[in-house]
Formats: structure tokens, C-alpha cells, sequence
């Protein structure tokens, strides 16, 4: 579905200027709405896309893409863990101690990848959410994922901080945010 086929406006184009009322009804159907894909079994249990394959993310260039499902979060973190040393100018050692965080079990769950407020449209007057858009990044990821993206430094501003304190109320993972962020961020830059 294209953008132009939702109605509704992005919610980065209203969203600094929304009443607190509508932040807060906007911020729990968004709750729900993750709560209800996370829901869905992954296949086998893995994590990958929605096919039971490895995943294609826009995350990382084509050619770095994983090549296969990861069985657990282990599995998982230990190929970001080569992409990340790989890709910048860290020690293997280095990147093991700036993922360290994410380490542990970590139940699978269907993940948007990228819900950020260019991606959520909602009604003109902010009160209800009309469709998400961009799935090109979902798939089944540990259950950090979907929080950690959801948090991109990058895509803030001060309504979507309000707004994420209500779909996301308990204490904030700042160190696992910055994991996330600071591997991506970094790949990205320097692994064209």
C-alpha cells in the first residue's frame, strides 16, 4: 500500500503540534498495535522475515545481508557483532562490549522495523490511527528490536518523545537504544 492510499496525514507532520489528548489516545493504539503483531508466531521460532527466510532489511547494504534465519538471540547478535567489527574501525573486543547489552534470551517477535512517525498515518484531527506504512524492515526479531527502532535519535522530536513514554510506560533502555543505534548508524556510514 502506497502512501497515497491511506488516509490520513503522517503522524511527523502533526505531531509537535497535537493537544495532550490526543497524544495520549494516539499512544495507546499504537501500544496496542505493537502488542498485536508482536503476537504472531514466528516460524520455527526463528528470527527472520515473515517467509521463514533470512530477512532483507534496508538496515544494512545488499550486499551484508544475512544469508540465513538466526535460531535465538545469540545467534542473532553474534552476526551483528561480525557486521559491526567488520564495518568500522573496532576490535572485535570493542564490539562485543558495545552490543553486551542485547546479549541473553530474548523471545521472537514479529517486528515493524521502522515504525517512527513518517511511517504511522493518522486522521487529520491526531485522534485515531489510520494505517502503518513501509514494512520493507519487518520480520521476526528478538523483542528488543521494536523498541530500540522505535527510539531512533534520529526520528525525534518532542511529541514522539511524549508518545513513546505512553506506548512504551516502563523505564527507559537507554543503553540498549544507543547498541542498536550506534551499530546501525555506524554500518551504515561505513560499510558502502
Amino acid at each position: 500500500i502506497y502512501m497515497d492510499e491511506v488516509d490520513g496525514v503522517q503522524l511527523s507532520q502533526i505531531i509537535d503540534n497535537l493537544p495532550e489528548e490526543a497524544i495520549r489516545t494516539l499512544g495507546t493504539q499504537l501500544r496496542s498495535i505493537v502488542d498485536h503483531i508482536g503476537s504472531l508466531p514466528a516460524p520455527a521460532g526463528t528470527i527472520g522475515s515473515v517467509s521463514g527466510d533470512a530477512f532483507r532489511t534496508f538496515m544494512v547494504h545488499p550486499w551484508l545481508q544475512p544469508t540465513r534465519t538466526f535460531t535465538d538471540n545469540n545467534d542473532f547478535l553474534a552476526n551483528l557483532k561480525i557486521l559491526y567489527a567488520r564495518c568500522i574501525t573496532v576490535t572485535p573486543a570493542e564490539a562485543e562490549k558495545r552490543l553486551a547489552c542485547l546479549e541473553g534470551p530474548a523471545a521472537v517477535r514479529f517486528t515493524h522495523g521502522d515504525l517512527v512517525p513518517k511511517n504511522i498515518m493518522v486522521s487529520p484531527d491526531g485522534m485515531r490511527v489510520t494505517g502503518i506504512i513501509d514494512w520493507g524492515n519487518s520480520g521476526f526479531y528478538p523483542d528488543y528490536w521494536e523498541y530500540c527502532r522505535m527510539h531512533d535519535p534520529f526520528q525525534t522530536s518532542p511529541g514522539w518523545e511524549k508518545m513513546l513514554k505512553i506506548i512504551w510506560p516502563e523505564l527507559e533502555r537507554t543503553e540498549m537504544i544507543w547498541a542498536v543505534h550506534t551499530m546501525l548508524d555506524t554500518v551504515d556510514l561505513f560499510c558502502r
